[in-house]
């Protein structure tokens, strides 16, 4: 009896914190759209009110670094309060990557030769970008890092015991700020917080963030053995609750508002709900079961291929189908349009309380999907605090060089991709398309806008470039030997070990190449690539649009497509 009451409270108190960290979310989630919104209106006086989302970023990181430089129990506050609920958006961003291949219209579909011709150039500028960015970070940093561990062995050497033959040097970039050495940041003994550890709470990874959040990583990682075994299958079908409470939203609610008012929103964000959490789930647990266990690679090979952004959009993009058969009364684009108008939310905010109506969409709707491309604002903005745990790595010469080596390939990503997209036989504005080719999508719509490229072709490919990085960089970042700390470790000091020149330009190339997309899957696996990777997408994302918006390069960039 003591044990059944035992477990009551043990529920009830699951359940307690469970909706104390969804309070959390939302909060975050409206804290975080606020202050989009409150820099959007500013950005509207000089015309870029869609770089609100970026700048955000950067001004959390700033803010939260500055305050920690004041107190230093901002730190220990993050990681106590803070850091799951910034893990589990993090995680959950990506539910707006499907959106924009969901809304991709019929009459704006082009015939074989031009996919032919854009598959072409999609292929040629994604091999020639991904080898030269990581060819240039991984030589001009493993080059620097010699002669720097040379000069440095040189310097404190007295010139008389100089060997003849010195051994190889150790390749170890140091780090600034915070006042501390390279030492200090994975020693032990030194005393120093680690900033990407909370010390309460073991670590967490993207698996365990797609629990449901009243599940405790840290009482489920210390239940004995025994007791998981004597789970029963109502137990574990009970894990499935969001899917299952999806659909049960959907059927009950959705599906009945729909019939009775023409209100479809509730019924299409059960539908965004369910296809999302029902594939991240499907993911974790294929990931967690004993099947394939004795073929590693099998197993590796198809957790891949069940990627949650894939299925999604397969999912989303087959109810959207299904809906525009089922009624009578909408065509597929105009189901398309009450699903999403594209609008952010700070957009439609504004046009509410100024009273200036969005040209495309006269009502300020807001549909399912633009909420969920909302939620990949926010995943944008809640980054800072991401860039603050990995601050040392980037007030670096590892970060001066990532920011360097941004600006000069988003330079040639926009002039080269265009006038190579021409030279296949594209026409003016699908060339145009390719000139934010990886650039993550709140900043590649107004950049394709201004110089009048076709956005559902740039839509296509930025997201289906992200797509296709998540099902590979499983098996490449493998096979390449970058650091990343597993989630399943209790000691995660390693995480402040001084990163290596193939870390770093691995980190910046999918930035620069995977966008938003792939610096997701870096902070969920805890690569230590994910810092550089942020900040590489950053500086192109904006260098992209500065150079597609403004002239002489704006100029240049019309004449390489031929107009």
């Amino acid at each position: 009896m003591k044990d059944y009451r035992k477990l009551c409270v043990d529920r009830c108190n699951r359940a307690v914190r469970g909706i104390c960290n969804l309070l959390w979310i939302v909060g975050l989630f409206l804290a975080s759209e606020l202050l989009i919104w409150a820099i959007s209106l500013g950005l509207r006086l000089v015309s870029i009110p869609f770089f609100a989302s970026i700048i955000g970023m950067l001004a959390v990181f700033f803010l939260t670094t500055g305050f920690h430089l004041f107190n230093k129990r901002v730190e220990s506050f993050y990681n106590a309060s803070l850091k799951q609920k910034i893990n589990f958006i993090n995680t959950h961003m990506a539910v707006g990557f499907p959106i924009p291949l969901v809304m991709l219209d019929q009459s704006e579909m082009l015939d074989a030769t031009q996919i032919g011709y854009i598959i072409a150039n999609f292929l040629v500028t994604n091999v020639v970008s991904w080898t030269v960015t990581f060819a240039i970070g991984f030589l001009a940093l493993h080059g620097y890092a010699i002669l720097h561990d040379k000069w440095e062995a040189r310097s404190q050497t007295p010139a008389s015991e100089r060997p003849l033959m010195a051994p190889p040097p150790v390749i170890n970039l140091s780090f600034v700020g915070d006042g501390s050495t390279s030492n200090e940041l994975h020693n032990p003994s030194s005393g120093t917080p680690s900033p990407f550890r909370n010390e309460n709470t073991p670590a967490t990874s993207v698996l365990d963030l797609a629990a449901p959040l009243s599940e405790s990583t840290a009482t489920t990682s210390k239940a004995p053995s025994s007791r998981r075994e004597r789970r029963t299958t109502v137990h574990k079908i009970f894990e499935q609750y969001p899917s299952l409470l999806a659909m049960s939203f959907l059927l009950a609610i959705g599906v009945p508002v729909a019939a009775a008012r023409g209100e479809v929103r509730v019924l299409d964000g059960c539908a965004v709900w369910f296809s999302w959490i029902t594939t991240v789930r499907m993911q974790r647990l294929f990931k967690t079961s004993s099947a394939c266990a004795k073929r590693p690679r099998l197993k590796n090979t198809i957790a891949t291929t069940l990627n949650p952004v894939l299925l999604t959009t397969l999912l989303l993009t087959g109810y959207i189908h299904l809906r525009a058969v089922a009624s009578p009364l909408y065509d597929l684009s105009q189901v398309q349009k009450l699903f999403s108008r594209g609008n952010s939310l700070y957009a439609v905010w504004t046009a509410s309380v100024l009273q200036e109506p969005i040209a495309s969409n006269k009502g300020a709707y807001f549909g399912a999907g633009d909420a969920a491309l909302a939620f990949l604002e926010v995943g944008i903005v809640v980054w800072g605090f991401k860039l603050f745990e990995c601050r040392k790595q980037l007030w670096s010469v590892a970060g001066v060089f990532t920011v360097t080596v941004s600006i000069g390939i988003a330079a040639a990503n926009v002039f080269l991709s265009v006038g190579s997209a021409h030279l296949i036989g594209l026409d003016g504005p699908d060339s145009l398309s390719f000139a934010a080719r990886s650039v993550t999508l709140a900043l590649a719509k107004p950049a394709i806008e201004t110089v009048g490229g076709n956005l559902a072709v740039n839509a296509a490919v930025v997201v289906s470039n992200g797509i296709l990085g998540q099902l590979v960089y499983p098996f490449v970042l493998d096979r390449m030997g970058v650091r990343t700390d597993s989630a399943e470790k209790e000691d995660d000091r390693g995480l402040n070990e001084p990163d290596d020149p193939l870390t770093i330009a691995t980190g910046i190339a999918i930035g620069i190449n995977g966008a938003a997309m792939g610096v997701a899957y870096l902070y969920g696996t805890r690569s230590h690539a994910a810092p550089y990777a942020a900040l590489s997408m950053t500086v192109f994302g904006v260098m992209t649009v500065v150079f597609t918006t403004v002239e002489p390069f704006k100029g240049v960039v019309l004449s390489r497509s031929g107009i």
